[in-house]
């Protein structure tokens, strides 16, 4: 980061994320604290691409934002 309100992002159009970006028309950024370094570190190397079912890792709750 070179800025305090700048996320520097470096993907390739073959990046999963980029082809989410792409037909979402959204992203969405989140920074992990100590207590879930494991989990953040598994989500940002596993490619989805590979383990198609990698959020349904037994540690993981996907919610909305509202409704967690």
């Amino acid at each position: 980061m070179y800025d305090r309100d700048i996320i520097l992002l470096n993907l390739d159009e073959d990046h999963q994320t980029s082809k989410n970006i792409l037909s979402r028309k959204a992203f969405s950024v989140s920074i992990a604290d100590r207590t879930h370094l494991v989990e953040a570190d598994y989500l940002g190397i596993v490619s989805q691409k590979e383990e198609k079912d990698k959020f349904k890792k037994k540690w993981f709750k996907l919610c909305s934002f509202k409704k967690c």
